[in-house]
């Protein structure tokens, strides 16, 4: 049975995970210095990200 190509989303692999390394650095920070809420806002950044890489 042939697998569906995976869905083109325009975003670039590369930059999406260079984003994604950066944003994870900052959101480890934020939890670091216990600023948890901006540590979830980036968490969900970066989930958006990967959803967007992954074309879901």
């Amino acid at each position: 049975r042939p697998v569906a190509a995976p869905k083109s989303t325009g975003v670039d692999p590369a930059k999406a995970e260079a984003a994604i390394v950066k944003l994870t650095r900052k959101m480890r920070e934020a939890a670091r210095k216990l600023q948890f809420e901006e540590a979830a806002r980036l968490r969900d950044e970066i989930r958006a990200l990967e959803d967007q890489v992954l074309g879901a």
